[in-house]
This record gives C-alpha cells, sequence and structure tokens, in this order.
C-alpha cells in the first residue's frame, strides 16, 4: 500500500476512534446517566462532535482524499473507498461548526425533553423543542443536498441513491402481497391474552439473554442494556451495543425490541473492520 493510502486510512481510523468516544457518551446518556449530568453530557457530546467534524474535514485530509480520487493506480475496493469519503466530504463541508454544535445540543435537549414527556405524560414542552429539531434537520439536508427535495435528502443519508420514486414503486408491486399477507393472518390470529399476564423483569432479562445467544450474538463483543427507547450502537470494533426495554405486563414489548435490535447487531459484528473507520468498514 502507498504511502497516501496509508494516510488516509489513518486519518479515517482517527476520526473514526474520535466518533467512538462520542458514541459511548451517547450510549451512556441513553442508559446510565444521572439527571443532574444532563447539561453537561450535552456539552461533551457536543464537543467531541464538532471536533469530530473538523477532524474529518481538515485541509489536509481533503487534499489526500482529492488527490487519491484521481489516482488510477488504486485498486477497484480502494477506489470506491476514495470515491465514498469524497462525496462524504462534499456533503459535510457545507455544514459549519456551529451548527454541528447546535444539532448536537438540540438533539440532546429532545431526548431528554422526550424522557421527561414520558414520566410526566404531558407532551407539551416536548412537541415544541421537537419541532426545533425537525427545523433544524430539515436545514441540515438542505446544506448537504442542495439539489434535492428534502425527503429524498434524508432518504439518501441512510441509502446512498435511494429515492422516494424508486420505494413508492417498491411498495406499489408489494402492497397487493402484503394485503394477502395482512388478512390471512388476522382471519388465523390466535388468542394471545397470555403475552399480557406479568412477567417479572428480571425472568424476561433472562429470556432475552438466552435468545440473544442462541441467534448468534457474540456476547465477548458486545452486550445488551435497558434503555427507554432499544437501539443499537457500535462503539468501536468488538464493541457493539444493543438495548431493550421491559413491561412487566406485556412481554412482547422486550422479546421484539431485543430481536429487532439483535439483526442490527449481527450485521455489524460481522463487518469487516480491517480498515476501521473507512468505508470499507460500513
Amino acid at each position: 500500500m502507498n504511502a497516501k493510502l496509508n494516510l488516509y486510512y489513518n486519518h479515517l481510523k482517527e476520526v473514526s476512534t474520535l466518533q467512538s468516544a462520542l458514541a459511548l457518551l451517547q450510549w451512556d446518556q441513553e442508559v446510565n446517566l444521572p439527571p443532574k449530568a444532563i447539561q453537561s453530557r450535552s456539552d461533551q457530546i457536543a464537543l467531541l462532535s464538532v471536533m469530530s467534524h473538523k477532524k474529518f474535514l481538515s485541509n489536509d485530509f481533503i487534499k489526500l482524499t482529492r488527490a487519491l480520487n484521481e489516482d488510477n493506480s488504486l485498486s477497484n475496493e480502494q477506489q470506491r473507498s476514495v470515491r465514498r469519503t469524497m462525496i462524504s466530504i462534499n456533503k459535510n463541508i457545507n455544514l459549519n461548526d456551529n451548527f454541528v454544535e447546535l444539532v448536537s445540543t438540540v438533539t440532546s435537549k429532545v431526548f431528554h425533553s422526550w424522557i421527561d414527556a414520558r414520566n410526566r405524560n404531558n407532551s407539551t414542552e416536548f412537541l415544541r423543542d421537537l419541532e426545533q429539531l425537525i427545523d433544524i434537520k430539515k436545514k441540515e439536508i438542505e446544506l448537504k443536498y442542495p439539489q434535492l427535495e428534502a425527503y429524498n435528502g434524508f432518504l439518501d443519508e441512510h441509502d446512498e441513491g435511494t429515492t422516494t420514486e424508486f420505494v413508492d414503486a417498491i411498495f406499489k408491486e408489494l402492497l397487493p402481497g402484503i394485503d394477502t399477507i395482512m388478512s390471512n393472518v388476522q382471519q388465523q390470529q390466535k388468542d394471545d391474552d397470555f403475552l399480557q399476564g406479568h412477567y417479572p423483569a428480571d425472568r424476561q432479562w433472562e429470556v432475552g439473554l438466552y435468545a440473544l445467544k442462541i441467534c448468534g450474538f457474540d456476547f465477548e463483543a458486545g452486550r445488551q442494556d435497558k434503555s427507554e427507547h432499544p437501539f443499537t450502537i457500535c462503539l468501536g470494533g468488538g464493541d457493539i451495543r444493543i438495548t431493550t426495554r421491559i413491561n412487566e405486563n406485556y412481554f412482547p414489548e422486550m422479546f421484539w425490541s431485543s430481536m429487532h435490535e439483535l439483526g442490527h447487531a449481527l450485521y455489524e459484528q460481522g463487518l469487516n473492520k480491517q480498515y476501521y473507520g473507512a468505508p470499507e468498514s460500513e
């Protein structure tokens, strides 16, 4: 591997190491954070978000990536990696540090506002905060994808090249079959009252862990915890965290949450970590 490629992969690894530290703070925010630490954690996450953003978009790295993007001697896989990184640079370069900090701060605020709304059964303040976040995320997509309609930009963020037209065409073809399946399920619906009996949290937890184990989750490369909203997060190579939520009077809430997050986790645990932080490891 040539010297420029070594610099390229090392830089992306450093960026991902920063992002892993950021992800650990975000995981802890949803799993362990004491209420009085909300503001300090928000500040920590915002600072690391800006640091990661600036590191990724350093002038030297942009010049390096542009040079590699013109290097025809690279393998097809290397060219694809550089091309995808160049696309990410071109999108994120339109976001200044202040905006990145704002997105991070408002996102943290909305998460804790949602928790508070659930606890108080009052969504008034949360809905105001959520509206602010929606406006900011729309602005983010406008900056990243000035040539696209907003929702197509959101789709591209998670599945490059996907458009509303593409999705509409798929669902138009699938819908008749889905309707048939749903009709058959409803006609054969069995009594599920037993799922809504009282099931102690500790026993549910044991069942969830057993299900994860027999389905192939590697507990030496990850763990499960509890959170208000189930999620999967990668904290670096060999560290994939998932969470679940337990309702003692409705067993499926824990079980299907664990199984859903397991799907994400197995994918993450199966990725090639040779070029950690580069597109090859995604």
